[in-house]
């Protein structure tokens, strides 16, 4: 059974299994997705971009002058961060455990890969808790930069919505 988990042929057709599965979940939404011209598909990215800083916005608003708000946000981001380095750590120290088996670098290479994915995780998290200290030091630029870039977002997707000849 252990040779039969981590036989190549036996990784690849999972590896297949999960994409399909994954397909056919998300299948309306790849659909939509490749039908896009790229003039709709260029308006979908903006307005998902528009969408994103409303949400960063509001969050900013949310945390300001509320220290409760604060600790706990970024308390979470903390946690977000010490759970991804300990994955990174644990993957990183099994992946230089020697493993006697033929297919041992494929192990390994899952090892690595997961501990990448845990440090992008641990990186995203800290991210997040610079950008949120930055922004909450500077409150009203930062709140004036993101309604000047959502009027501005705004302002490019109704220019390219009138401009477009009506069918």
């Amino acid at each position: 059974m252990r040779n039969l988990l981590t036989a190549p042929s036996s990784i690849f057709s999972l590896v297949l299994f999960f994409l399909s599965f994954v397909a056919s979940v998300y299948a309306r939404e790849i659909r939509q997705a490749l039908a896009l011209p790229p003039s709709k598909a260029l308006s979908f990215w903006k307005s998902v971009r528009l969408r994103l800083l409303g949400i960063r916005l509001g969050q900013l608003q949310h945390l300001h002058n509320d220290a409760y708000r604060v600790l706990v946000t970024l308390m979470f981001y903390a946690g977000i961060v010490g759970i991804g380095a300990m994955i990174s750590i644990l993957l990183l120290a099994m992946a230089t455990i020697p493993i006697n088996e033929p297919q041992s670098k494929i192990i390994r290479e899952f090892l690595v890969f997961g501990a990448g994915i845990g440090a992008g995780g641990a990186f995203g998290g800290l991210r997040e808790i610079l950008w949120l200290g930055n922004k909450l030091i500077s409150y009203e630029q930062s709140v004036q930069r993101l309604e000047s870039k959502i009027a501005k977002l705004t302002r490019q997707t109704l220019n390219e919505v009138n401009a477009q000849p009506s069918k």
